[in-house]
């Protein structure tokens, strides 16, 4: 029984480490070193969908999306942006510089799918995350398609309008009428971005993922399906 026990201890050992190896893969990492708490799931057939959500929100925003779209045969990789959720850092003492900065988690997300073998990504964004997905995708040719609910002029600095005009590829929008800042920036930047593939919607109500409650998620696959 003696002799069992160091083969029982190493076996232990064996085993907490490979638990705190699939931790530390639940995080990916950005250009800058801050570390993003994600939830991932592969699909069946060859695409990808990236889902960023709103300001003091986080990725479970997304989970009735998630899985819905994962139904549909996409993978889908939901972040928590930094200062959120069971990321690094606290948003409440965010300068404009750190907001700027959503955009490169919005990179990071875009980095893993493409780690995994993926080269049809499309993204959806909320509110400032809607801002940071459409900076990032008017400079990064691997988002094929975007997805952008009540995406604004300027969110803490992330400015949107001059990446609209450099945008050429398949967008739609969705805002809604009680929202009207929302709404009224969701129509200039759907008259600026340069692509003949684009579409806007205005609901009744909501901001942001809000609007998902509004939304049907077959509006968003069949856009998936048509334009991507």
């Amino acid at each position: 029984m003696k002799r069992l026990l160091p083969a029982l201890i190493i076996l232990l050992l064996l085993i907490s480490c490979g638990n705190n190896t699939s931790e530390d893969n639940n995080y990916i990492t950005t250009s800058d070193n801050i570390k993003l708490a994600y939830t991932y799931q592969e699909g069946t057939n060859q695409k990808a969908v990236l889902l960023l959500h709103m300001l003091g929100k986080d990725k479970s925003d997304y989970d009735t999306l998630f899985k819905y779209l994962n139904d549909y045969g996409y993978t889908v990789l939901a972040i928590d942006f930094r200062g959120h959720g069971e990321s690094e850092l606290d948003y409440n003492d965010f300068t404009d510089e750190d907001w700027q900065k959503l955009v490169l988690d919005a990179e990071a997300g875009i980095n893993y799918l493409e780690e995994q073998g993926y080269e049809q990504i499309a993204v959806v964004g909320a509110s400032i995350g809607a801002n940071a997905a459409l900076i990032e995708a008017a400079d990064d040719e691997r988002v094929d398609t975007l997805i952008l609910l009540s995406a604004g002029e300027d969110y803490h600095g992330l400015i949107t309008l001059e990446s609209a005009k450099l945008y050429n590829k398949p967008v739609i929008f969705f805002a809604s009428y009680e929202d009207k800042d929302a709404a009224v920036a969701a129509t200039k930047l759907f008259n600026a971005v340069d692509t003949e593939y684009k579409d806007i919607k205005l609901l009744n109500k909501g901001h942001g993922t809000e609007i998902l409650s509004e939304l049907v998620g077959q509006d968003i696959v069949n856009w998936l399906e048509n334009y991507y």
